[in-house]
């Protein structure tokens, strides 16, 4: 039987234990949710305790999703959801355990209860409602209560069942910690990102926002959290404007860029500088790197050719220097015309 069976435990965080035990029967409790999985049938049987927290419950709809994930050679062709007291025939018989037997063991944990059953209950439901809630210090207060009275009837079950609760509560705690303190900086970044947008300064906006996803987003689904969201949204959407803008930005570069390569070619170099100082704040609100790099490309061309020229003026001024002092004053007339020819072509 047992080759043929997988015995799993829902846990609080959602995930499939599997049990290990060999007499399947002492599996069986009365606050877990446990499944079945017949390898020869491929079946799936889901077994929900007569005491079942809600929180316990709620994972119930994902367990074939889990099952699967975790077990992917293994397949399903039925499952069934059975609840204590309505157990049907073949359930027992899948599990090849008498109706019989499993009326009595599960009675005789009941009755073994019995004297604390009602605090425990009463307990149960106040640490799942705050587990609910997200409340989850007061849940672990509760659960630790139970502890002592299932420590004083020798629970063991039980004792581990609420062990895993707390767990799982201090789990989502230091989680909802962490959530708490993204929304709060959110928040913070979203009151700088709407002040630099509504100023223009989207470069720095964008910033803002790369930033704080690089901090997050490989630990956290920024999305899940609305605040995060909202603010990834506002990005995008800012950036959207952007591009369209950005689109005739780039056409009117397409034109400068033409302009000022033909006044280069001429040496009109005086024109040419005049173009890039009127448009120097052209890309300051640009965060395209395309359009960024393509000016100052374009300006660095300029002030490499500006200073090319400027050492080829150099370079005559100082063979005109060199005639000079030979008395050849004629050669040296003649380079100081091309020096001025030159400097007028540069400031037409």
């Amino acid at each position: 039987m047992i080759d043929n069976i997988k015995v799993f435990k829902l846990t609080y965080s959602g995930n499939l234990e599997e049990i290990s035990q060999e007499d399947i029967l002492t599996s069986f409790t009365l606050f877990d949710i446990l499944t079945f999985y017949l390898l020869n049938q491929r079946r799936m049987y889901i077994w929900i305790s007569k005491k079942a927290p809600q929180s316990l419950k709620s994972h119930i709809p994902s367990i074939r999703e889990i099952f699967l994930r975790d077990y992917p050679n293994l397949k399903i062709l039925r499952n069934f959801t059975v609840e204590f007291g309505s157990e049907p025939l073949a359930f027992f018989e899948a599990i090849e355990i008498s109706e019989e037997k499993y009326r009595e063991y599960l009675n005789e944990l009941e009755t073994k209860l019995l004297p604390v059953l009602s605090g425990i209950n009463r307990l149960k439901d106040e640490a799942d409602k705050n587990f609910i809630s997200e409340k989850y210090e007061k849940s672990i207060i509760f659960a630790q209560k139970i502890i002592e009275l299932a420590k004083e009837i020798d629970d063991k079950s039980l004792e581990i069942n609420l062990l895993n609760f707390i767990e799982e509560a201090k789990s989502r705690a230091k989680a909802k910690e962490v959530i708490d303190q993204i929304e709060n900086e959110c928040r913070i970044k979203m009151q700088i990102f709407d002040n630099l947008n509504k100023a223009e300064e989207y470069k720095e906006a964008h910033k803002i926002v790369m930033e704080f996803r690089k901090k997050y987003e490989r630990d956290y689904n920024l999305l899940s959290i609305s605040v995060a969201q909202e603010l990834l949204l506002k990005d995008e959407n800012m950036l959207y404007n952007l591009r369209q803008e950005e689109q005739l930005l780039k056409a009117k570069i397409d034109v400068l860029e033409n302009e000022i390569e033909s006044l280069i070619s001429i040496n009109k170099l005086n024109q040419a500088e005049r173009i890039l100082e009127e448009n120097k704040s052209l890309t300051d609100k640009v965060i395209d790197k395309e359009i960024t790099n393509k000016w100052d490309s374009l300006r660095n061309n300029y002030l490499k050719i500006k200073e090319l020229k400027k050492k080829e003026l150099e370079e005559l001024n100082d063979n005109a220097l060199n005639f000079l002092k030979k008395r050849n004053i004629l050669k040296a007339i003649d380079i100081y015309d091309e020096i001025i020819d030159r400097l007028e072509q540069f400031i037409e």
